[in-house]
């Protein structure tokens, strides 16, 4: 369900509406692009997972989600990733290991590409945005795909002058071509080191 916001706005129609906007632009370059929700469904964190993971051509896997804060001044935009150093890794063969390792480092590299882009697009737009930076967290969708994967909170519903950015159609495209364009530069990447 997500959080409620300055102005009525609700986190789950805001993270819908910027994620049928990136799998828009996605599949105009030419991506094949799967959704967890097309409309005001409420799918369990465990299931965005498991639908990942049942996809297995799926190179990466992006969540969108509006923060929240009870400091109303709170403002700008984050994006977390999973570390490996959240796992014990010891016991583990060595290849799993590896392929752990590989998509962490990869989920790393998903992150900064979004957060970067999402940022370049909105200060190229005229907006200055706060850079929450990226950072590691345990979050489900991130710990539990089995792809490279990120979480990107576009704003903070709590804070007056940033509900009002995310309730607008321009910015939300901005946002919505900040993501693409980040997803499409770590395709470029991985692409470039295979």
């Amino acid at each position: 369900m997500g959080a409620s916001g300055c102005l009525g706005l609700k986190e789950k129609d805001v993270n819908l509406e910027i994620g049928l906007k990136v799998a828009t632009l996605l599949r105009q370059k030419g991506y094949d692009i799967l959704i967890t929700r097309f409309s005001d469904d409420f799918i369990p964190l465990c299931c965005r997972a498991e639908f990942a993971n049942l996809c297995h051509s799926c190179g990466a896997f992006v969540s969108i989600h509006s923060n929240s804060s009870s400091n109303t001044d709170a403002s700008g935009i984050e994006t977390f990733c999973f570390d490996s150093s959240y796992l014990s890794l010891a016991t583990l063969p060595v290849q799993e290991k590896e392929k752990i390792c590989i998509r962490c480092k990869r989920s790393n590299l998903l992150a900064h590409m979004v957060q970067y882009n999402v940022l370049r697009v909105a200060k190229e737009n005229k907006y200055e945005i706060v850079d929450r930076k990226v950072k590691n967290a345990k979050f489900k969708v991130l710990k539990d795909t089995v792809m490279p994967a990120a979480l990107v909170e576009v704003g903070f519903l709590s804070n007056e002058k940033e509900a009002a950015l995310l309730d607008s159609l321009n910015y939300q495209i901005i946002v919505a071509k900040g993501i693409c364009e980040g997803i499409v530069s770590y395709f470029t990447l991985v692409e470039s080191l295979e």
